[in-house]
């Protein structure tokens, strides 16, 4: 408040509460002339420049002090020693709405009405434009530290409180040293159910859950469309209630404008892939097939063998693409028979491979000390460990990857040799 220069007045004004109009207008309890009064901010390159004060109201009698202002619906609402009142800015009418004699509360706009905080009771209560009170949060006959719904919750000593788009309410405990935050289930509610309903659309469960229930092409564009209609709701309230032109991106309390885009290209992508199965009549397409894991894997299959691929050649390969997608994500099996008329003949005397029988492992004996040093001592000089690649590739001692170095110098093959 003290940065805010009047350099038009002869005496610096001092303001004991403030609220704000908008970004210019501001409403303030002066202390000096014991009145409301208004005036506009500008910014003049150093801070910021204080103009056109304007006195709308005296304090009545027995004010004193104003604790807390706040505006809601073209009325100030002020806390002051005696209670809590309103200023009608149209006709400049005062009331007292609620008696507080010296109890100190803050005050902000919730709704049509206000939250004001009681710290003798240990409570915050709702304050309605025609004067009803009720309590808001805690229990204006206990207190304490505990977490829950606002009827059930308790608070020691409450001193602040603001809210955010009347949904979310923040209210700072001084003797729990918290800030305890208030939101509506039933506006959280609304939106984990619009959002699950995307998760029932792809079939997606819980993980080891068994889910049967797949969703035909109808029911997965519908539950799409009530994600889509229930974001581009909270989107509409959103720049209703506060005025916002621009694109949305998350820290106005609502998701980023890609993921509506996201939802929306969802939306049209399962149209068109249904509008092309139902030239086949086709019906039973399993969208959780869609998932980010098993795209991937399609993905990889794709570019195993060429990293880069044109549109003509993804075209071209996405048959056997498919096909090799298949085989990695099911279970399949091949087997393979050599006929008698092939090149190798099968022999004619043969035996299954449990018929076959196993080699014994070596029994484990007792080595001396001086041995199993000797061992080490070779392991660690000559016995480096280096990945075997395949075969086909990459088999020679000039490439890196096959049999230590250390294994194809002359000294070691000939100390070896002897």
């Amino acid at each position: 408040m003290d940065e805010i220069h009047f350099w038009d007045c002869e005496k610096q004004p001092s303001f004991e509460a403030m609220a704000c109009a908008d970004g210019e207008l501001f409403y303030a309890a002066e202390c000096a002339q014991k009145a409301i009064v208004s005036f506009q901010v500008e910014k003049d390159g150093i801070g910021l420049k204080g103009l056109n004060l304007q006195i709308i109201i005296q304090y009545s009698t027995g004010w004193h002090k104003v604790n807390s202002m706040c505006l809601c619906d073209s009325n100030i609402y002020t806390s002051h020693s005696q209670g809590i009142s309103k200023v009608s800015l149209e006709s400049g009418e005062c009331m007292l709405l609620v008696e507080l004699s010296n109890q100190p509360c803050v005050l902000t706009k919730f709704g049509t009405g206000i939250l004001f905080t009681n710290q003798k009771r240990a409570s915050v209560w709702q304050l309605s434009p025609r004067g009803d009170v009720r309590v808001f949060a805690g229990s204006d006959s206990e207190e304490g530290s505990v977490d829950g719904l606002a009827k059930n919750c308790r608070l020691k000593q409450p001193i602040g409180i603001c809210t955010e788009f009347d949904s979310v309410v923040y209210i700072c405990d001084a003797q729990t040293n918290s800030i305890k935050i208030f939101s509506k289930l039933t506006e959280c509610s609304h939106f984990l159910k619009g959002i699950g309903a995307l998760y029932d659309a792809f079939s997606v469960h819980s993980k080891g859950a068994t889910y049967t229930e797949i969703k035909s092409a109808d029911e997965a564009l519908s539950l799409v469309r009530q994600c889509k209609v229930m974001l581009n709701e909270i989107t509409a309230d959103i720049r209703n209630s506060t005025g916002i032109s621009g694109t949305l991106n998350g820290p106005q309390g609502h998701v980023s404008a890609k993921t509506l885009y996201s939802v929306e290209m969802i939306e049209w992508g399962l149209q068109r892939l249904f509008a092309n199965l139902s030239k086949f009549d086709y019906k039973a397409t399993n969208l959780l097939s869609c998932m980010t894991l098993d795209v991937e894997n399609c993905h990889s299959t794709v570019h195993i063998k060429q990293a880069i691929l044109s549109m003509l050649e993804y075209c071209r390969l996405f048959g056997l693409i498919m096909k090799e997608s298949i085989k990695r994500t099911t279970d399949w099996a091949a087997y393979y028979h050599t006929s008698r008329r092939s090149w190798y003949p099968k022999p004619e005397e043969t035996v299954s491979l449990s018929q076959v029988p196993t080699i014994a492992p070596l029994p484990a004996v007792e080595m001396p000390q001086a041995d199993c040093d000797l061992m080490l001592n070779w392991a660690s000089s000559y016995g480096a460990a280096v990945r075997q690649r395949t075969v086909g590739q990459k088999t020679t001692m000039a490439k890196h990857g096959t049999l230590p170095e250390l294994s194809t110098k002359d000294s070691v093959w000939h100390q070896t040799s002897r």
